[in-house]
């Protein structure tokens, strides 16, 4: 096997901190995205319903 290089190196503490504050970014991302999308399901729902 070819050595990978740069891969084989050891997770630092400040890789584990990129990687959790990208998570909370896409996990506020995804609740966003979903409150709009249930925020516009509602409104629509209600015009149908008058």
């Amino acid at each position: 096997m070819l050595p990978m290089g740069d891969d084989n190196k050891e997770i630092t503490e400040q890789d584990m901190e990129k990687l959790t504050d990208q998570r909370m970014l896409a996990e506020r991302h995804l609740m966003k995205y979903c409150f709009l999308k249930l925020f516009c399901l509602g409104s629509i729902y209600m015009l149908e319903v008058k």
